[in-house]
């Protein structure tokens, strides 16, 4: 199976202090049905994300409407957005389009309504990488961040 190459979109700030800070986002090039939308590797979230706009128009199994943690009832939500617990599958396309990978199963949070700046997205959690056995290899060169997913 061909890797899947990470697209780094970079934004760069200055602070009112003038301090200089790069941020960078790791996109990936993703299918649901004939949707294309927009994607990026959240490594800092445990679990994927489907906007509103996306859920709307996509096919999904709900999971469940709460999450529990030890017998505790853990929040459902997204930067203050309700979601329910969702799955469908996903392609992993190569930018080229030349290269495909299998359906990935794709379980997260589907939020029940629009965020303000973040709809029409598809964010991968840590869970996506674990539940579909999907390497994330990252390499920073002096020509900036590189890096790939590699399903097996």
């Amino acid at each position: 199976m061909p890797d899947m190459p990470l697209d780094f979109r970079v934004k760069d700030y200055v602070t009112d202090l003038g301090t200089r800070l790069r941020s960078l986002r790791a996109f990936v090039t993703i299918e649901i049905g004939c949707l294309r939308p927009l994607c990026f590797l959240d490594t800092g979230a445990p679990f994927s994300i489907v906007s509103h706009s996306v859920a709307q128009q996509i096919a999904w199994k709900l999971r469940g409407n709460s999450l529990l943690n030890q017998g505790q009832v853990a929040p459902l939500n997204w930067q203050g957005i309700a979601c329910d617990v969702g799955e469908t599958s996903v392609v992993l396309v190569h930018p080229s389009g030349t290269w495909r990978t299998a359906a990935c199963r794709l379980v997260g949070k589907f939020a029940k309504t629009r965020h303000p700046a973040l709809e029409n997205y598809v964010l991968l959690g840590m869970n996506f990488l674990t539940d579909n056995r999907i390497d994330f290899v990252l390499r920073n060169k002096p020509s900036g961040l590189t890096g790939f997913l590699s399903v097996s």
